[in-house]
């Protein structure tokens, strides 16, 4: 049981301490927030994030057989203080998490226009190798997200402009859930930057330098490991056929992000391959205009 607090101001900010034992064999962290309103015939939401950091030094600080995923509203932000952060959305064991349960409250400091694909293909135009291409065919908008699938190398997907200042921002959190469905082609192929899913961004780091083409922001997410003479750089290595939460404070970057051009969803590679993106913000924390 958390605290109860009683205050009149229009923002509150609270602090705990949990830890997680390592005989848990649980598989889901409930954080529940409630708001009492003037009048409790009435129902109001309360808009809120959750950021959880991890501070643990310790061996019991190590993942274990706990927590293996959480689930909450779209507005849920769990973010690390010196690492990328990933954890299984949806257990292979218990059936699928019902996304349908939590509504779709906009994030408060997203960046993403439609990242949740609701809107179909608002704000994000079809690319090839990040540059605007009308005759892609290498994708599909299902009920679960964007579909992403080949069987050719081509870097293809959805890019969408940002167009942001984030200089000022005290972090710039990028936050997608993926899934790896399919793939014939090890890591993130021969030039590391090949994988059925993955997540670019352009943007001018705060020495003024522009980081796109070979120097942008690039994480690529596989499910069968490589072999001679693929590779496994700038990629992570996911659970196949379950949904992954992937979360990196783009302001640990160094130099870190002054402005951000564009943000491009796109899978690569030889053969056959198959993945998912299900939802995608970049969330931008403190600063002038957040």
């Amino acid at each position: 049981m958390g605290p109860s607090v009683r205050t009149r101001r229009e923002h509150l900010s609270y602090i705990w301490h949990f830890s997680i034992s390592p005989s848990s064999r649980s598989t889901v962290m409930y954080v529940l927030v409630k708001t009492r309103p003037p009048d409790c015939r009435l129902h109001h939401a309360i808009n809120h994030s959750i950021w959880v950091a991890s501070r643990g030094k310790g061996p019991a600080s190590l993942p274990a057989a706990g927590i293996t995923h959480l689930q909450g509203p779209t507005n849920f932000v769990l973010m690390g203080d010196t690492d990328n952060l990933a954890y299984v959305v949806e257990p292979s064991a218990g059936g699928p998490v019902a996304r349908a349960d939590f509504q779709p409250l906009p994030i408060p400091g997203d960046l993403v226009r439609n990242g949740r694909f609701k809107q179909g293909l608002n704000h994000w135009i079809p690319h090839r190798d990040h540059e605007p291409h009308p005759d892609i065919d290498s994708f599909s908008l299902e009920d679960t997200g964007l579909r992403l699938y080949a069987r050719g190398p081509f870097k293809e997907g959805l890019m969408q402009r940002i167009e942001a200042d984030v200089k000022d921002a005290e972090a710039l959190v990028l936050r997608a859930d993926v899934m790896v469905t399919r793939q014939t082609m090890g890591g993130t192929g021969p030039t590391g930057r090949e994988a059925p899913v993955a997540i670019a961004i352009c943007y001018r780091n705060a020495d003024g330098e522009e980081c796109c083409g070979e120097r942008l922001f690039w994480q690529g997410f596989y499910a069968l490991a490589p072999a001679e003479p693929m590779q496994e750089t700038d990629g992570r290595k996911v659970p196949a056929g379950q949904w992954y939460r992937y979360i990196f404070n783009l302001m640990q970057l160094n130099p870190k992000p002054a402005f951000i051009y564009y943000m491009a969803v796109e899978g690569a590679g030889w053969s056959e391959r198959e993945g998912w993106i299900g939802n995608i913000h970049l969330i931008k924390r403190g600063g002038s205009h957040e």
